[in-house]
């Protein structure tokens, strides 16, 4: 997937967009992927952030 360059920036400074599948587990944990760079995300209901999860590196 090419993002835009803008955008490749972006994801790498940590500001990524979550795409238009958001799965709530039964925790109340918001779960997606990045629209542009791929990555998975997840948000919690206390943090109004979404913040990079999975497996890093």
């Amino acid at each position: 997937m090419t993002a835009p360059p803008d955008q490749d920036a972006a994801c790498r400074a940590g500001r990524h967009v979550p795409g238009g599948r958001i799965v709530v587990d039964q925790h109340g944990t918001r779960h997606a992927h990045c629209r542009h760079c791929g990555c998975a995300l997840s948000r919690l209901q206390s943090i109004r952030r979404w913040y990079r999860s999975g497996q890093l590196g």
